[in-house]
């Protein structure tokens, strides 16, 4: 078992999901570590998703969803062109087209299974300057006020854990320094940037 599932399959023990929910987010996650060029996304995700709890237990957030939803949030790309996937450097349009299709797709391959990962995971590109889907998915109206404003709280952490994490891969035919990673990261969430801080001096970011 390579170390990053390990301590993967650690923290939802520790967080306590049900070994039935761990083992079907494997599950789900399994086509893409065995799709062609989808083996980094895979560990991309498991990352994120210990990222993203990290996060919740720093700002008091329930780490469990936040765990679950990190984890799932790419599943869509099980669907994606592997050579689109596995693609370096600049993106022409088509493939933007072809990858920006993982969010809808993993939102509705998580309906009915895990439905507040599902809403949660489809905000995970809506906080960018260029945010996609342009349409959201509408969440459901038996949802309360307080659980909305709680799928677009985790929602935004995902975010942050996917951009982080997203950054320190080789981006661009070359690897970020940890300068242009901290600037970034600032420059794209200026909202939020008093929690970004934060993060870098409790060195969740920054490590």
């Amino acid at each position: 078992m390579i170390e990053i599932e390990r301590l993967f399959i650690e923290a939802c023990e520790e967080t306590g999901v049900k070994k039935k929910d761990k083992n079907a987010i494997l599950t789900f996650l399994t086509p893409l570590r065995e799709k062609e060029n989808g083996e980094a996304h895979y560990f991309h995700s498991l990352r994120v998703g210990l990222l993203a709890r990290e996060v919740a237990r720093f700002t008091g957030d329930d780490e469990k969803p936040l765990l679950m939803a990190g984890a799932l949030h790419d599943v869509g790309k099980c669907a994606c062109d592997p050579n689109t996937l596995g693609k370096r450097g600049h993106w022409n349009r088509n493939d933007q087209r072809k990858i920006r299709k993982h969010v809808l797709c993993g939102h509705r391959m998580l309906k009915g299974r895990f439905n507040f990962s599902a809403e949660t995971i489809a905000l995970h590109h809506h906080f960018q300057a260029n945010p996609y889907p342009q349409r959201l998915p509408k969440i459901p109206s038996e949802y309360s006020v307080d659980t909305v404003r709680l799928i677009y709280r985790y929602g935004r952490i995902v975010a942050l854990a996917d951009e982080y994490d997203a950054l320190h891969r080789e981006h661009f035919k070359r690897i970020m320094t940890s300068e242009e990673i901290l600037d970034t990261m600032f420059d794209s969430n200026k909202d939020i940037s008093p929690l970004i801080e934060a993060l870098y001096k409790a060195r969740i970011f920054g490590e």
